[in-house]
């Protein structure tokens, strides 16, 4: 596997939910203030973004293969 390709993954959404938003709720895990119990799990995520209407972008300061696997395990991580 490419290591630099492990640095960006994008991930879309066929449900009826705002990319804006799912972005907007993923970054707040991110902040510096945050509170968040999976804060230490998402270290390596920068940031996220909204691509499009379906789909959203998560950009990495390390990569990290294992991000598809994290992320839908912890609860808080689940997007509703």
């Amino acid at each position: 596997m490419d290591v630099q390709a492990a640095k960006g993954w994008g991930v879309s959404r066929r449900h009826t939910v705002y990319c804006g938003d799912a972005a907007y709720g993923m970054n707040r895990h991110l902040s510096e203030n945050s509170a968040s119990v999976i804060k230490s799990l998402l270290a390596s995520m920068k940031e996220w973004t909204k691509v499009n209407s379906h789909e959203v972008k998560c950009t990495l300061h390390s990569p990290n293969a294992d991000l598809l696997i994290l992320l839908p395990g912890p609860f808080q991580s689940k997007i509703v």
